[in-house]
């Protein structure tokens, strides 16, 4: 058995760090839900491969309302609450509606019956970018959602 020795302030330190970004994770959030009065407020933060975190508005499947283009990830949730990520995509047509009947067609062909949209990436090689740094991992939740 081995012994080490912890340094508490620096723990500490780095812990109300990790507090800080998440609740700046939080606000931002919150944020592009006021610019954009359709939102709802669940969010589901996505890891990506290179450890960011990415933020996304959850929908049920037929609540999802027209959108801009975005960041899209596809996901059944069970009844037990635990969500898997199915897909992900970007829908860039420039056209919301046409934006959702892309979503809805992809998410009946895979099963999904929520929608994750991420709306903060600033044009189309930003949402490229969010898009392979998400198909990099395995997509496993980064926070419970608070139903």
């Amino acid at each position: 058995m081995s012994a080490s020795v912890i340094d508490f302030a620096a723990a500490s330190a780095a812990r109300r760090g990790r507090d800080m970004r998440r609740e700046n994770e939080r606000k931002a959030a919150v944020a592009a839900a006021g610019r954009h009065p359709a939102l709802s407020h669940d969010f589901q933060f996505w890891n990506g491969a290179s450890g960011m975190r990415y933020v996304h508005t959850v929908y049920a499947l037929l609540e999802c309302p027209d959108l801009p283009d975005a960041n899209v990830v596809f996901v059944t949730r069970r009844p037990d609450g635990v969500r898997a990520a199915m897909h992900v995509a970007c829908v860039e047509t420039g056209v919301p509606s046409l934006n959702l009947a892309e979503i809805r067609r992809t998410a009946a062909r895979l099963g999904a019956n929520e929608v994750h949209v991420h709306l903060l990436a600033g044009n189309s090689q930003h949402r490229r970018l969010i898009e392979l740094d998400l198909l990099g991992t395995n997509l496993n939740a980064g926070d419970r959602v608070a139903s």
